[in-house]
């Protein structure tokens, strides 16, 4: 991760020195009178870092609390959580000690959604450790449950997030503009996709779509996904220096308009720089590294190796350019195929109009 990456998503767009109060003298009395979820009242509530007892209760009271002191620090200790917790104010700082992790009960309960925000501005995760609870998804999959869901959320920043064994969607943005997710590892997520029909039905571990713009996803690890690792449906964004490993389906999948929205938005200026992704396999679905199916997008310097079928799809789309990428061993299990990199000008897409 660069520094000025970090830098800039932990102290914040607009000069707000949002570091933890523990590593900065010069934090404001507001910012040392932070909650923290290990003290005396919420082990009072239920809270049980062994990870035996529900912790729900005393997590939720102190997500209240933060509302008004801004910061949350979660300490060491392993936090069962049953149900959604709904995050009630802007800017509000959520911290994961090393050696904290919150995960899902091992009962199916929505199932798999930890935490939600809507309509809610400046906020930061910094540390997220989460685990699911293996369960599939109940009703359609990939339109829900997420683990993470945001919507109407401007100036999010997610910083190193660890997710784990959540079948449904990791981390999802809906009308989410000026955001990021840096850094962090996506592991055992989604579930198997084959026969599934592609986008719908999707689980990938991130789903960027709906409105949202200027998103940036930087130097984040993808590691045997299911689905797809990337979603992305929102204008003038990034994905850049990511790593996929062993990926069901397209490792980055975009098309002109998310097709949750049933119309939606149009998907344009979008970039896919410096990524390495190795090993997309599944059969019966288009197992690709990147399928960009949208306009005036840009895919540069990108790694592929190992992908069921193309390196590269593009296409039904304009002022798509594509260069430095370097493709090798691709259409490993399609010999009718046989291209590392596909242009297509019409194809099955929920919006195949060009400009």
């Amino acid at each position: 991760m660069e520094y000025a990456d970090l830098a800039e998503a932990i102290i914040g767009t607009n000069n707000t020195n949002l570091m933890t109060p523990f590593l900065t003298a010069s934090s404001s009395s507001k910012r040392l009178n932070y909650v923290r979820l290990l003290d005396e009242k919420y082990i009072q509530l239920g809270l049980d870092p062994t990870g035996v007892c529900d912790s729900t209760a005393a997590l939720t009271e102190a997500y209240a609390d933060a509302v008004d002191k801004q910061m949350i620090v979660i300490g060491k200790g392993q936090f069962k959580q049953s149900s959604r917790i709904t995050i009630g104010g802007d800017g509000i700082q959520i911290i994961y000690e090393n050696g904290s992790n919150v995960f899902a009960e091992d009962t199916a309960y929505a199932p798999d959604t930890l935490y939600a925000a809507v309509n809610r501005n400046n906020l930061t995760f910094e540390n997220i450790n989460a685990v699911g609870n293996g369960s599939d998804p109940s009703g359609t999959p990939g339109s829900s449950p997420q683990a993470f869901y945001f919507a109407g959320c401007n100036d999010l920043r997610i910083i190193d997030p660890k997710l784990s064994k959540f079948k449904g969607v990791g981390i999802a943005l809906v009308n989410c503009d000026d955001s990021k997710i840096i850094g962090g590892k996506f592991k055992t997520m989604g579930q198997d996709v084959t026969g599934l029909q592609h986008p719908f039905g999707g689980t990938p571990a991130i789903w960027v779509g709906s409105g949202s713009s200027r998103v940036k996803i930087k130097d984040v690890y993808f590691e045997t996904c299911q689905f797809s690792g990337i979603f992305i449906f929102s204008n003038y964004s990034d994905v850049v220096d990511c790593s996929f490993l062993n990926i069901g389906e397209s490792a980055i999948y975009s098309e002109n308009v998310d097709p949750s929205t049933n119309g939606g938005v149009e998907v344009r200026h979008n970039r896919y720089t410096g990524n390495k992704i190795q090993g997309v396999r599944i059969k019966d679905i288009s197992a690709c590294g990147l399928e960009i199916l949208t306009h005036d997008t840009i895919i540069e310097s990108n790694t592929i190796s190992d992908a069921g079928t193309h390196g590269i799809a593009m296409g039904c789309a304009n002022r798509i350019i594509a260069r430095g990428n370097i493709i090798g061993n691709a259409n490993g299990d399609y010999e009718e195929l046989n291209a590392g990199i596909i242009a297509t000008v019409h194809g099955g897409v929920y919006n195949p109009a060009l400009d």
